[in-house]
């Protein structure tokens, strides 16, 4: 008997991962999600769009560039904190099918009080696959969600040693150099996916033809951040100056999946129904803790007029461990009360799990560089422009199952930003920056064309007596659709950031 369960058990978990083998806009498992984020501790430039390379100053911009310690005249330290509020969408559109009227009435939930056919105008239809296949459930093809998060940003320390001719800046500190936030989520999951196109098109039913689909709702979130311990080191001979940092990843997050089956569709060759015979749901929640170790190094040239700037990350790897709970439970239907007489309930095979589960993986992100340039035309404005090249399509992932992972996409991306001195004491910023993700949207008439990440900044800057407090305020929008043959997910995310970093120069 104990042999029988294990094989049901081990079957029903075979099962269970084949489900999740799906694009990136269905199900896609929650794996290293939110380890691409970058974070940019030095407040000046974000609210310049993020251009630090070459237009980071002060002892927080060691962690983008380790350069950009040049200039410092003093010894100072800088803490920053942050604010975000997000809300994030998804609204489906089901393309009518020609041959299964109902089936996009039921996938967006639109039936509403229509009334089922009639024979002779009078009394209903009795087949099954003449009913409207009306959901079981309320969950409908639409979601929404918003929330809020703070945390610190950053702490850093520099301070310039003169030696001679060369001036060495010795800095220290600790950031967040990825937010893990991440949520998704799916109301319409099909397995098979109907409206498959890409690599090939699903073969039209030819009479004969039976397909059987689950039908189901999927969520996927995190919540963590990952935090960079870095030292750094620059040294300033004339208008030059070179720079190296090394940083050790420490983070964890709160990791769930969740599965829900909302029903079991049966397809024929001109017809459909949706029954509630089988019904699976699941709930995957642990913890994943991160570490990993890196470097970096930097080159800047500063002229009255001019700033050019270059920094590269070195290839590094981010080992993921998770440990958590699987839950899992299965209801087979075996014999309806209503058809069966004597029979007070639905008769039904239930198969139950809960076990601890624990796994390592790891992903190494390659080699990175961007170029940063600032020009001083006027006295009063400076015009900052980086252009980076992480190549997050170079990744590699050592996990413990490949099963619905779909490979990471990217390009170069810029970044536009302009300071306006209004006195000595005061700074107004500006800048837009674009953030290339690391998926391409489903349909892409580009493929592997990521979807990009649009943000917007504003900033400010007072200082006196020595110390300083910068803000910039950062608005993001993420907008793509993801497109198949039989529908349309058109998502979006909408980001409200403010950071405020506090200076003292001693």
């Amino acid at each position: 008997m104990n042999t029988i369960r294990t094989i049901r058990r081990t079957a029903l978990l075979l099962c269970t991962a084949a489900t999740l083998a799906h694009p990136q806009g269905t199900a896609e498992p929650l794996l290293f999600q939110g380890t691409d984020d970058r974070q940019t501790a030095n407040v000046r430039a974000l609210g310049m769009g993020g251009t630090v390379t070459a237009a980071g100053t002060g002892a927080s911009a060691l962690f983008s560039n380790p350069a950009a310690l040049a200039g410092i005249g003093g010894a100072e330290i800088r803490f920053a904190g942050t604010y975000a509020s997000f809300s994030r969408q998804q609204a489906q559109q089901w393309v009518p099918n020609r041959i299964y009227t109902g089936l996009s009435l039921m996938m967006e939930d639109m039936w509403g009080n229509i009334k089922a056919p009639t024979v002779n105008d009078t009394l209903p239809v009795t087949d099954p696959w003449e009913q409207p296949q009306r959901p079981f459930d309320a969950f409908g093809p639409d979601w929404s969600r918003s929330g809020s998060s703070s945390a610190p940003l950053a702490f850093s320390a520099a301070m310039p040693v003169p030696l001679g001719d060369v001036t060495l800046v010795v800095g220290a500190g600790v950031t967040m150099t990825s937010d893990l936030d991440h949520y998704f989520q799916n109301n319409n999951v099909t397995d098979p996916l109907l409206g498959q196109y890409r690599p090939s098109p699903r073969p039209e039913m030819v009479p004969g033809d039976t397909l059987r689909v689950r039908w189901y709702q999927y969520s996927r979130s995190r919540d963590g951040r990952i935090w960079g311990v870095t030292p750094a080191v620059a040294f300033t001979a004339g208008a030059l100056t070179l720079g190296a940092s090394a940083t050790y990843y420490t983070g964890e997050s709160d990791d769930r999946e969740q599965r829900t089956d909302r029903g079991f569709l049966t397809f024929l060759y001109n017809r459909f129904k949706l029954q509630d015979t089988v019904h699976l749901s699941y709930t995957r929640q642990g913890t994943s803790t991160f570490t990993g170790f890196g470097g970096a190094v930097g080159i800047r040239y500063e002229q009255p007029v001019v700033t050019l700037a270059a920094s590269a990350e070195l290839p590094y790897t981010l080992t993921r461990e998770y440990s958590g709970q699987f839950t899992l439970r299965q209801t087979t239907l075996v014999q309806r009360a209503a058809y069966t007489p004597g029979l007070t309930a639905d008769s039904v095979n239930v198969t139950a799990m809960n076990v601890e589960e624990g796994k390592t993986e790891k992903i190494s992100f390659p080699f990175s560089y961007a170029l940063g340039v600032v020009l001083r035309p006027f006295n009063d404005w400076s015009f900052a422009f980086d252009y980076e090249v992480r190549n997050l399509s170079g990744v590699t992932r050592e996990l413990a199952s490949t099963a619905g992972v779909t490979e990471w996409v990217s390009r170069g991306s810029f970044r536009l930003g302009a300071e306006y001195r209004w006195t000595p004491q005061f700074a107004l910023r500006a800048g837009y920056r674009e953030v290339p993700q690391t998926f391409s949207p489903e349909g892409s008439a580009i493929i592997g064309e990521p979807a990009v990440l649009s943000v917007t900044s504003l900033g400010a800057g007072w200082e006196l007596f020595g110390a300083s407090l910068d803000v910039a305020y950062l608005y993001g929008s993420l907008r793509y659709s993801d497109m198949w043959q039989s529908n349309v997910n058109k998502n979006s995310t909408y980001t409200h950031r403010i950071t405020a970093e506090l200076g003292y120069r001693f």
